[in-house]
């Protein structure tokens, strides 16, 4: 049951919404396991797009989205909403 499918999650996070929240998602990527940094401003986790597993996240209208080939993204999502949680403390 490990078989790498394509994931898509969408959180209400704005690109309208101030600096002082972006800096604190920026912090929260650093936080997630596989942070393996930006590449051409877009954050990575585990690989790039050529690997079979990977992590993207990106500012659409819709609010912060993740797109993932992965097999445990509401895990992975779960995580990040924890880290979250923990920042704003």
């Amino acid at each position: 049951m490990n078989e790498i499918t394509s994931h898509h999650c969408n959180l209400n996070i704005w690109a309208h919404l101030p600096d002082e929240v972006w800096d604190r998602v920026a912090n929260i990527y650093a936080l997630m396991p596989g942070w393996i940094g930006y590449t051409d401003g877009i954050p990575h986790w585990f690989e790039q797009e050529e690997e079979d597993v990977y992590i993207q996240a990106s500012v659409e209208p819709s609010g912060l989205s993740f797109y993932a080939q992965m097999n445990q993204i509401k895990m992975y999502v779960s995580g990040f909403l924890w880290a979250s949680e923990l920042r704003n403390k």
